[in-house]
């Protein structure tokens, strides 16, 4: 009987946290706010300051952060498969420079495709 009862409350607990949505991490930023931190105003943006080599550790850790969340929200229109490729490209140029990688600052410039992504995703 306590083993049934044992079953009974574990299972009630797995529900529950099921139903309240402690599964599904949500992303830290929205798209909106992802494009405001990191990429505006032009030329002097988070994201250029990185291209250029003029960022700072921090800065550099910031735009992966912004990245990754980026990644996690839904496309607000287009196709999500789309949506996936073009935000891994940009995490990992991102990545990349925060490493240290050789390079990566251009793999990042070809990544940031600003009219190609707006074009199949602004809403």
């Amino acid at each position: 009987m306590s083993r049934a009862l044992s079953w009974l409350v574990v299972a009630g607990v797995l529900g529950c946290l099921a139903v309240s949505g402690l599964s599904a991490a949500e992303p830290k930023y929205t798209t909106k706010e992802i494009m405001k931190k990191g990429h505006v105003p032009p030329g002097k943006s988070l994201v250029a300051r990185v291209i250029k080599g003029e960022a700072s550790a921090e800065e550099k850790k910031l735009l992966v952060e912004l990245y990754e969340a980026l990644g996690q929200n839904e496309p607000p229109k287009g196709d999500k498969a789309e949506w996936q490729k073009l935000t891994k490209a940009l995490l990992e140029a991102a990545k990349g420079v925060e490493a240290g990688d050789a390079g990566a600052g251009e793999k990042l410039n070809e990544a940031v495709q600003c009219g190609t992504c707006h074009k199949a995703h602004k809403a």
